[in-house]
């Protein structure tokens, strides 16, 4: 889509815990009507995208004020994408940090535009980047694109020191690349801190029903996705009557910060 840039404004909050009741007010309705919008597919009398994320977005942990950095674009004064990432703590002992970028949601007619990219970079700038050491990023989505932005950003990180290896690497429509039992151990533990309550299959890496308890929030599962085998492994493995969502895991290493070991 062709996007005049004098409308679009890029806003990434630092900060959101800092954020008043006015506006966490504000931001739970913009949210709200974005994702209502963008998961209903154009169709303002499907109620059970309003009141699910409505819910969704009262409930304590997704509340705007519970992410550790929001990245919000504006066409004009319509929100029209946002990213919402948490940095929590898997272990102290070996400074092991679990990235959950928790919200990827953009409206349908300016996808493609690269405007979710340029937010999400915004907000995972070179000072959160040299916040990290080495962990997990997370992400559950029932979109093969928002897998496709995560793969291209490897190496743009990977530039700046953040190496990491992406699970699961599909292969072709109807398979991913084997992983062995401790990495599939690994990952299981790791998806537990996000989604304890959800089936999730490690030969598939489908999270079952990971919104269901909010109602059926995407009406349809109907995605653009220009790999064509990672679209059909999308279309595959995935129930939108489930509400299902592929789990996206990234194991980084921040280069900057391992020690040197001098002779």
């Amino acid at each position: 889509m062709n996007v005049t840039c004098r409308d679009i404004r890029y806003q990434v909050i630092k900060h959101p815990a800092t954020l008043s009741e006015v506006e966490v007010a504000r931001l739970t309705n913009e949210l709200t009507e974005l994702s209502r919008k963008t998961t209903s597919y154009g169709d303002g009398n499907y109620l059970p995208a309003l009141t699910g994320w409505r819910k969704y977005y009262e409930y304590h942990g997704a509340r705007p004020n519970d992410y550790s950095r929001l990245s919000l674009v504006y066409d004009r004064e319509t929100l029209i994408s946002c990213s919402a990432v948490k940095k929590l703590t898997l272990s102290d002992a070996t400074n092991t940090d679990l990235i959950w970028l928790q919200l990827a949601m953009t409206l349908p007619k300016y996808q493609r535009s690269g405007i979710a990219a340029t937010s999400l970079l915004k907000m995972l700038d070179d000072d959160f980047l040299n916040l990290l050491s080495q962990g997990y990023l997370v992400v559950r989505t029932p979109n093969p694109m928002v897998y496709e932005m995560v793969r291209r950003f490897l190496p743009i990180f990977a530039h700046k020191g953040l190496t990491g290896r992406l699970f699961p690497v599909i292969n072709c429509a109807t398979a991913i690349e084997d992983i062995s039992e401790n990495e599939k151990v690994e990952i299981v533990e790791v998806l537990r801190r996000i989604s304890p309550n959800n089936p999730f299959d490690t030969t598939t890496f489908v999270i079952g029903g990971y919104y269901k308890q909010f109602g059926a929030l995407y009406k349809k599962y109907d995605f653009y996705c220009r790999n064509t085998d990672v679209r059909e492994y999308f279309g595959k493995h995935l129930r939108c009557e489930n509400q299902d969502g592929i789990a996206i895991v990234v194991k980084y290493q921040n280069q900057n910060k391992l020690q040197v070991v001098r002779p």
